[in-house]
């Protein structure tokens, strides 16, 4: 395939800092500004900011609109010497704790329910809180760890998931197994679902863009050249796609129209190396020697 040099993607400021913002309606959405949520209304090309905000104890790792209107996200929380990602619903100005030593991050409304992920630093699940308990809906293979769940209006569930060996890449649920519609040695993050597509972040150009696959091609479409990259992705009812991108002075979410298709990627599958077992294997220790010399 060639590789053509195409004019930079059209797009305007939406604010500065990063993350994707949570689209409530075709104008008005809520994001966050340092560790202060903010709500702005997308008014004739514009963004129009309320002047209401409120500033939580620490910054969610993303934000997401229930059936009934109410932001949910997981925050990280203290609870005596440790800290726990939990559970919350903002409405109204109140913030509402739903859990106690969930592990919970990631979080994403599922109509009156909330699918995050409980990571416990060896392996990952995906669980739903629904009416007050947590269910487990997947394991993740021991050594695997998932991200940033992603569900269609269908249901179906897109992760961002990391293997050993490196390989970070999109998949979907399929009942208990999963689906990679990615298995490459490009970054693979940030899932989004547009329509029967999934919109994510690669950085297989050399520079991170957007890019486009569905379910079962062996292909994907750039839909971003950006300068300053284009990540972190959230697209409104009307079909706003925003995105986070570096500048100089810092992270700016910007803000396009539904893309075109720019260019068509092959997506050539590789399977992850597997790692040597090392259990069983010595290794010799060298004692520390005190040294003062010139390392040059």
């Amino acid at each position: 395939l060639l590789e053509l040099e195409l004019p930079q993607s059209p797009s305007e400021v939406l604010h500065a800092g990063s993350g994707a913002p949570a689209w409530q309606s075709a104008a008005r959405y809520a994001f966050m500004q340092g560790n202060a949520l903010r709500f702005a209304n997308l008014d004739s090309e514009k963004a129009v900011l309320e002047p209401a905000f409120t500033r939580l104890p620490s910054r969610p790792s993303r934000l997401s609109f229930a059936a009934d209107g109410a932001l949910v996200y997981s925050r990280l929380r203290a609870s005596g010497a440790t800290t726990y990602g939990e559970l919350y619903r903002f409405r109204d100005g109140l913030e509402t704790q739903l859990t106690t030593n969930a592990r919970a991050r990631d979080a994403v409304a599922e109509g009156a329910c909330v699918l995050f992920v409980r990571d416990d630093y060896t392996q990952s699940a995906l669980q739903r809180f629904c009416n007050g308990a947590i269910q487990t809906v997947w394991v993740a293979p021991q050594g695997w760890h998932v991200f940033q769940p992603s569900l269609s209006a269908r249901g179906e569930i897109a992760l961002t998931v990391w293997r050993p060996g490196g390989f970070l890449d999109i998949a979907v649920l399929r009942g208990s197994g999963i689906q990679f519609l990615t298995s490459d040695a490009a970054m693979d993050q940030f899932p989004i679902w547009r329509g029967e597509e999934l919109v994510f972040s690669s950085d297989r150009s050399g520079t991170t863009q957007l890019y486009a696959v569905t379910i079962g091609e062996r292909s994907a479409v750039a839909l971003t050249v950006h300068a300053n990259g284009a990540m972190i992705s959230s697209r409104s009812p009307s079909g706003i796609l925003s995105f986070s991108s570096f500048t100089g002075a810092g992270m700016e979410t910007r803000w396009m129209r539904d893309p075109a298709t720019l260019k068509r990627v092959a997506l050539e599958f590789t399977d992850p190396v597997s790692l040597p077992d090392l259990n069983g294997l010595e290794y010799a220790l060298e004692p520390y020697v005190f040294n003062l010399s010139p390392l040059f």
